[in-house]
């Protein structure tokens, strides 16, 4: 482990490796040593690892997302695939961080006595949610462990003005993008590409896994909201999405055969938060799956960092994430969080207005609508969310 020198340089180094701290680092934190030069320094580095959005002149209680030095087990250099999260090298660096961060959490108490850890992430994302007097998170900031604070930010479901109902679900499944062609293709092993062997994990309101078009496919899952193993959706929208996915019954989805694992991380009013979205994205990857599905996004067109930084990693371990981005209409920067990161499917739609023209028949009053000389394989008219 690099030894921490005694120059402003040294305060600012990004600790990239794992490891206790020097016995000078951990005297840098007495700020009875600190000249009054010195103490003005380290509360000005504090400052520029905090995020814009981040009220740091309240004395009320906010939730933010800290950042740690210590790199998270996904990071590892000897971790490459999601299996090897489960071998013996990462289990072992799994102990150690864990110690790391119990450590790190004695440390924010006494410099932030008004923090409460609510959730600790190390898989995929290194640091906790906390929630913390605004008027400290300046001084929780100024300790070394600290690499970053950003806000909580709010998310909401991305869904249209006009849900379709399970009567039209059959059309915007499967057949709408051909899918029952695609179950008659085989991949390089000779297997039928319809989802078989592949767990999805929908991370959403959760899903109806009593449904009988969707409790076959249902393996599992973890509710985020309310802290327990049930993610019962109490909103419909992640059981509309688990039926376009994997639904397998009256209805098919565009991957019969797939598992579904489902995260509830949104609330029954469809709204949810960026500590539990990361929570549900990191127990999807502990729970071995293969592809997550997020259709919800956060009014703020830029990346929100935790975020995009757990979808990246989940990423270099080999899952493909699918992000819808936004049903916000024909408008610039309609795009946004997580839809934005950059190592994933980002989807959305494109809706073309046809015009049709009206005509009328002499000495008649009435007026005729014009229809498409083919007909659309698309439902018009029909909207439902991504």
């Amino acid at each position: 482990m690099k030894k921490t020198a005694s120059t402003l340089l040294s305060m600012a180094l990004v600790f990239s490796s794992f490891g206790a701290l020097s016995a000078h680092a951990e005297s840098l934190q007495k700020e009875k040593q600190f000249s009054p030069q010195l103490k003005t320094t380290i509360e000005q580095w504090g400052e520029n690892k905090i995020a814009q959005h981040v009220e740091t002149k309240t004395t009320k209680e906010i939730s933010v997302i800290v950042e740690l030095q210590h790199a998270p087990l996904a990071a590892q250099s000897n971790i490459q695939h999601a299996p090897d999260l489960q071998n013996s090298n990462a289990q072992s660096y799994h102990a150690e961080l864990k110690k790391a961060q119990e450590d790190t959490t004695k440390k924010i108490k006494e410099k932030a006595p008004g923090a409460k850890i609510k959730e600790v992430y190390n898989t995929l994302f290194s640091g906790f949610s906390i929630s913390v007097p605004g008027d400290q998170i300046t001084a929780l900031a100024s300790l070394p462990e600290v690499k970053a604070i950003y806000p909580n930010l709010i998310y909401k479901l991305h869904e249209t003005s006009k849900s379709t109902t399970n009567e039209e679900a059959p059309n915007i499944g499967g057949p709408t993008i051909s899918a029952p062609e695609a179950w008659n293709l085989k991949d390089p092993s000779g297997k039928p590409l319809d989802g078989k062997g592949m767990k999805v994990a929908i991370i959403d309101s959760g899903v109806d896994y009593t449904h009988p078009d969707l409790q076959a496919n249902y393996i599992g899952g973890y509710d985020t909201v309310d802290e327990d193993n049930d993610p019962m959706d109490g909103n419909v929208h992640g059981t509309h999405v688990a039926g376009i996915i994997a639904g397998n019954g009256k209805i098919k989805g565009v991957a019969p055969n797939a598992s579904i694992l489902a995260y509830r991380v949104m609330n029954d009013g469809g709204t949810g938060t960026t500590e539990d979205i990361i929570q549900g994205i990191e127990r999807a990857i502990q729970d071995g799956a293969d592809v997550l599905n997020l259709s919800l996004g956060q009014d703020l067109n830029v990346p929100d960092q935790p975020v995009t930084l757990t979808l990246e990693r989940a990423a270099k371990l080999g899952v493909t994430a699918v992000v819808s981005n936004g049903n916000d209409g024909p408008k610039p920067w309609s795009v946004d969080a997580p839809g934005n990161a950059s190592s994933v499917i980002s989807v959305g739609a494109s809706t073309v207005s046809i015009p049709f023209p009206t005509f009328q028949v002499a000495g008649s009053s009435k007026t005729y609508q014009g229809l498409p000389l083919s007909k659309s394989d698309f439902p018009i008219g029909n909207d439902s969310p991504l």
